[in-house]
């Protein structure tokens, strides 16, 4: 009898285990978008210069809290400078959550690099040239931290 109860207790944990274990589907816009809603002042602008696919150069400026990015859960983006909104408009983010759209009067698109619960980073330009035979890449990134 105390066999078959181990045997019982046993398999009702495993049982519980495997239930408790079980996949969960996330749609990656709706986390991205429920991770983004609030006010992120820009910490770092990363600038890095690549020639021929080899790092040359990597500049990070550190800003003082004074731009801020507010994203509201309307989907309005707005820019606060100091204490001035500069300027508002509406985001998407795509269906994969790796873009984000910016319209107003412009329309702008920027990949991120990465979103956490206290910070994002935004690739805001990669431009490649040719200079003397070399390839040369300048990418520049937006680290937003609350």
């Amino acid at each position: 009898m105390k066999k078959l109860s181990l045997f019982i207790t046993i398999f009702a944990g495993l049982a519980l285990l495997f239930s408790a274990c079980k996949k969960t589907e996330e749609n990656p816009q709706q986390v991205v978008q429920s991770q983004i809603l609030g006010k992120w002042p820009l910490k770092y602008r990363v600038r890095t210069v690549t020639t021929n696919r080899f790092t040359v150069k990597l500049d990070t400026t550190i800003y003082n809290p004074v731009d801020t990015m507010i994203f509201a859960d309307d989907g309005t983006a707005s820019i606060k400078r100091n204490s001035t909104i500069i300027s508002t408009s509406t985001y998407a983010i795509d269906a994969t959550g790796e873009n984000i759209t910016f319209t107003g009067t412009t329309t702008t698109t920027q990949k991120f690099t990465f979103v956490r619960p206290t910070s994002i980073g935004l690739f805001i330009s990669d431009n490649t040239t040719n200079v003397s035979g070399n390839e040369v890449r300048t990418q520049i990134e937006d680290q937003l931290v609350k």
